[in-house]
């Protein structure tokens, strides 16, 4: 397969430019495209169980609250993970989560560009990130070495 293209004369250069300025303004790419695919091909790395979004719930909260307490709900053939996101000050959260069954390990909550936090799960399953920024965010457990679950989980993006 050859990239070199012939030279367009300048009134198909203009044509084309002008089909492409009318595609993006009527059908514009999703604004967060580019930020998906750089969770999506992060994942290429890494031989993961892909989990999938089974549930996604807006918990009332106290009366004075702004926003409410989001729960999501991932599950994959051997592990479903919960968490329940928090609003803190604005823009940040606070993460609970919890793994079924219950696997010791880590929980990477990774981001396009911005680094990656991380929480230890302990020998129940429970996890915390305790100041989560907004944003395209993927969560990924990582079981410890050794036990019955062998694949990493990977969730997919969320915005939070």
């Amino acid at each position: 397969m050859t990239t070199d293209l012939p030279e367009l004369p300048p009134e198909d250069a203009d044509l084309l430019e002008l089909l492409r300025a009318e595609w993006e303004r009527r059908d514009p790419p999703a604004q967060d495209l580019a930020d998906r695919v750089i969770l999506a091909l992060a994942l290429t790395d890494l031989d993961a169980e892909l989990a999938r979004l089974e549930a996604e719930v807006d918990l009332p909260v106290g009366a004075r609250a702004a926003e409410p307490t989001r729960s999501l709900t991932f599950t994959s053939e051997h592990a479903s993970v919960m968490v329940t996101l928090t609003p803190r000050t604005a823009g940040r959260f606070r993460l609970d989560g919890w793994v079924a069954p219950a696997f010791a390990g880590q929980v990477e909550l990774r981001r396009a560009g911005d680094g990656d936090d991380r929480a230890a799960v302990d020998d129940d399953g429970r996890f915390v990130l305790d100041d989560v920024a907004a944003g395209l965010v993927q969560l990924v457990y990582v079981p410890a070495p050794g036990g019955d679950l062998v694949r990493p989980v990977a969730a997919p993006p969320v915005q939070l």
